[in-house]
């Protein structure tokens, strides 16, 4: 049987960020078995779900008010 690998379709660019923001990062990917761009990118998708929900939170509290 042959396996193949599908990488989905990404694309790659380049951050700066301070050694010790890095350090951080790489600390705690190890701790979750992941890699630097696995935690980084769980992280941004995190953060704008998260700005998401309060967007229609504050939509709902504007209808709510009409």
């Amino acid at each position: 049987m042959h396996t193949q690998w599908v990488m989905a379709d990404t694309t790659q660019f380049s951050l700066r960020m301070e050694p010790d923001l890095i350090r951080q990062i790489d600390q705690e990917a190890e701790k979750e078995y992941k890699t630097r761009t696995e935690l980084i990118k769980e992280a941004v998708v995190h953060l704008l779900q998260e700005k998401g929900e309060k967007e229609q939170v504050q939509v709902l509290h504007a209808v709510e008010k009409l």
